[in-house]
């Protein structure tokens, strides 16, 4: 079994090159990149096409406003302090925001913080590019890069999955 971590991706004229930290080298015909925006950014030298917000997320305990109560994710336009509200199961909900004192009594008529966390960087989306899931041919950039949710993560895995199998054939 090895443990270690990528260092860098270099293609060649028929395979990618992948190099890791502690001087291991293996030869791949495809390579899908899975990980947080800043590593992708880095190992597929992207630099800086979206940049980094932090965050304070809160698992709050309480009664939603309307129209807030009706939705299951509210998503908020930019510039607002709040970014995003998510109804969990069990009566909770997550509210994020830049701001580490929210208002809450305009998301919440009633409201109890259960917990706090501080997430630097929480996302790197603020800007206008899309990233393409084929960064070239046989290498694969797969997450949530483009749109915050598991569904992008998910619908990026599976075209690389698919673009990966179809050249099996």
């Amino acid at each position: 079994m090895l443990f270690d971590s990528v260092a860098g991706v270099t293609p060649s004229s028929d395979h990618y090159s992948i190099q890791t930290r502690h001087g291991g080298s293996f030869a791949a015909d495809n390579v899908v990149v899975a990980t947080p925006f800043d590593v992708s950014a880095r190992l597929l030298d992207l630099g800086s096409v979206k940049s980094p917000i932090a965050a304070h997320i809160f698992l709050v305990r309480g009664n939603l406003r309307r129209p807030w109560a009706a939705a299951t994710v509210s998503l908020f336009p930019e510039g607002d302090p709040i970014l995003a509200l998510a109804q969990q199961t069990g009566g909770t909900t997550l509210l994020s925001s830049v701001s580490e004192d929210p208002d809450f009594a305009r998301t919440f008529s009633t409201w109890e913080v259960v917990e706090h966390h501080h997430w630097n960087p929480a996302f790197h989306l603020e800007g206008d590019a899309l990233l393409e899931c084929e960064q070239a041919p046989g290498l694969y950039l797969v997450g949530d890069h483009n749109v915050c949710d598991l569904e992008d993560a998910y619908i990026t895995g599976a075209h690389a999955a698919n673009r990966i199998l179809a050249g099996r054939v």
